[in-house]
């Protein structure tokens, strides 16, 4: 914490995310296990990348509902599949697909 605001790194551990998204810490660690808050184990630890929880907040705030979601997760994945993709890049191409329909 600086100057009494919180500074989040780009990668978080469950509590930090909770912390981030203004949830109970057990809430998030069931959602991301539930696959519907993006998340990266590591090991036995579940880490979230602070980019993909923004974006998972805009998805939510669409009124997406969980299986749109996955949907276009799904084809975020093959789209990028071969295509030497940076992350940037496959986010960039389902925000134009997300629009496009």
């Amino acid at each position: 914490m600086r100057g009494g605001i919180t500074v989040y790194s780009e990668v978080m551990t469950v509590e930090e995310a909770a912390q981030y998204l203004r949830m109970n810490p057990q809430t998030v660690y069931r959602r991301a296990e539930a696959g519907e808050l993006p998340a990266i184990r590591i090991g036995r630890s579940l880490r979230f990348k602070r980019d993909l929880l923004d974006e998972w907040l805009r998805l939510m705030a669409m009124h997406w509902d969980a299986q749109h979601q996955q949907a276009l997760y799904r084809w975020g994945d093959r789209f990028s599949k071969g295509r030497r993709l940076r992350e940037p890049d496959v986010l960039k191409a389902i925000r134009r697909r997300r629009y496009a329909t």
